[in-house]
């Protein structure tokens, strides 16, 4: 079955619309999440919970009715941030080398 170039540039579009969504929750999170200093044999690390990630999600203006995107449970915004951890728009670790 081959798409029709209309059906193509739909797809097209839709998929940079959704890209664009992801990227915006994306830096949202990264700037609101709070992180927690650790470390992890000679390098410093910075993380965060998936619990934080899920509430500041949840309490963002994508948790209220919102036409581009729309979250209401705590099991949607989870699955939503495992895609947008899978999909490498943010790390769940960022590494600083530690300075000898």
């Amino acid at each position: 079955m081959t798409l029709s170039k209309e059906e193509k540039k739909a797809q097209s579009e839709e998929r940079a619309r959704v890209k664009k969504i992801m990227d915006e929750v994306g830096r949202y999170l990264q700037s609101e999440v709070p992180t927690l200093d650790g470390k992890t044999k000679d390098k410093q690390i910075k993380y965060f919970s998936g619990a934080s990630l899920v509430d500041a999600l949840l309490s963002s203006k994508w948790g209220d009715e919102n036409d581009d995107l729309f979250v209401e449970t705590r099991k949607e915004a989870a699955e939503f941030c495992t895609g947008l951890l899978s999909s490498e728009l943010t790390g769940s670790a960022t590494e600083d080398k530690k300075n000898i």
